[in-house]
């Protein structure tokens, strides 16, 4: 029961730690903050966490985790690969939406070690998955033939930039619009068909 009782209490820290950090950033937050918010003693803190960066490292382990698995649900569940493709996106940015501040988090956590990011590691993870659907769908002869690498690492970028442009503002329209005019225009193109 105590093994129960630990984890949920750290993940209302971890919980709570996300939004502490993301409306501060990493520099500025401190351990007291957490803990105040937590209605708690900072040295309670350090009965679940080592320092700062331990807490910060298990939100942003915390937070992948938990998208990482509503993506995986999606693979398993559809053999349709336009299907798989539209209904990720529509997750990933439902779950960006929904968790902001999570997001504004693993952004900053790539600013501040560009070589361990944790968000470099799962994007790249999901990078190879895609990889392997593509060239799947290639030797199928659905796809044309093309690098893979490039494909993905563009795939990724259209969802790296999308999401940027929507928190900051420079995007006017939703992600759910976003996510239809990607799709369409990575599979299809832009050029009239002669």
């Amino acid at each position: 029961m105590r093994k129960v009782v630990v984890k949920e209490k750290m993940r209302e820290i971890v919980e709570e730690a996300a939004r502490v950090f993301a409306r501060f950033g990493y520099h500025k937050t401190t351990l007291e903050q957490i803990a105040d918010r937590l209605k708690i003693a900072k040295g309670s803190l350090y009965l679940y966490f080592k320092n700062k960066k331990a807490l910060f490292d298990a939100v942003c382990d915390y937070t992948l985790s938990v998208l990482g698995a509503e993506i995986e649900q999606i693979s398993l569940q559809s053999k349709d690969f336009m299907g798989t493709m539209r209904k990720g996106l529509e997750v990933f940015f439902t779950f960006c939406k929904k968790n902001r501040h999570f997001v504004e988090l693993l952004m900053e956590e790539r600013s501040l070690s560009k070589r361990a990011s944790k968000l470099t590691s799962f994007a790249k993870r999901h990078i190879q998955r895609l990889m392997c659907s593509l060239e799947e769908k290639m030797k199928a002869g659905i796809l044309r033939r093309m690098d893979v690498r490039i494909a993905a690492g563009v795939f990724l970028a259209m969802i790296l930039g999308a999401l940027i442009g929507y928190f900051k503002g420079k995007i006017p329209f939703t992600l759910d619009e976003i996510a239809s005019a990607m799709l369409d225009i990575y599979f299809k193109g832009v050029l009239a068909k002669n």
